[in-house]
């Protein structure tokens, strides 16, 4: 997936949570946790942790997430 400045973003998940990693440093750039009911718990690139909301029709969550999470 690409993020701004043509980024190149890898999500890893294993159970509920994800983590987005930044592919040419390494660098985690966002992490998240499905809390269910379309609730995630995110923090943000910036060290915030706030909950984002996913409507249930999207077929791709973790997706939608790190867009918004990284401003895209």
């Amino acid at each position: 997936m690409t993020g701004p400045g043509e980024w190149q973003i890898d999500v890893y998940a294993e159970g509920e949570g994800y983590i987005a990693v930044d592919r040419e440093s390494g660098c985690t750039v966002g992490a998240f946790v499905d809390e269910g009911g379309g609730w995630f718990r995110v923090r943000m690139p910036s060290g915030t942790v706030r909950g984002m909301w996913v409507q249930p029709n999207v077929k791709e969550p973790w997706r939608d997430i790190v867009h918004r999470m990284l401003g895209v």
